[in-house]
């Protein structure tokens, strides 16, 4: 009865604990706006790609990984967004973590037949962590015209892409 009685209340409190995560905010403002950090990092045809290249556009930092489902299901909303929004000084940028080398990444890319429109780049830990960290994915960064990070998305939540576009239209209307 006892061990019963253990497991019934563990239940109840790992539920209880589940049920308070629901509550958190899956969007962050960035208290500070901390400056988005500078990078090189190789993109997947092996050409270095700069940070400096993202000065005066409003950027959508995406980092994800091959083997991450939500992050596979968001590539279509991204292209949609990058080729909605690429005329007026913004872009996509796809970071990948934690998938291998840029062969690896694009040998799954052909495989699941993914179609990405906007440019993606092979990730590191270091860069990572100067966003102010990825603890799961995705994790998506919102950064300003003037190169600050706006605000971070964590994970896959119901009306996040709404959110996101609404977010992107505020600061394309700034000048």
């Amino acid at each position: 009865m006892a061990l019963c009685t253990k497991l019934l209340m563990g239940v109840l409190g790992s539920t209880l604990l589940l049920a308070g995560c629901g509550n958190r905010p899956r969007s962050v403002p960035a208290a500070e706006q901390p400056q988005m950090p500078t990078f090189e990092l190789d993109t997947l045809d092996g050409m270095r790609f700069s940070s400096s290249t993202l000065a005066g556009k409003v950027v959508l930092v995406d980092f994800w990984a091959t083997w991450c489902q939500p992050c596979l299901e968001e590539i279509p909303f991204w292209n949609q967004l990058q080729q909605r929004y690429s005329g007026r000084s913004f872009t996509v940028l796809g970071i990948t973590v934690q998938s291998g080398w840029a062969d690896d990444i694009k040998s799954d890319i052909e495989r699941l037949r993914l179609e990405i429109k906007y440019p993606v780049l092979t990730g590191n830990d270091k860069v990572a962590e100067e966003f102010g960290g990825v603890l799961g994915f995705p994790t998506t960064f919102l950064v300003t015209r003037d190169g600050r990070i706006h605000k971070k998305y964590v994970g896959q939540y119901a009306h996040k892409q709404a959110e996101i576009e609404r977010d992107i239209q505020e600061w394309l209307a700034r000048r």
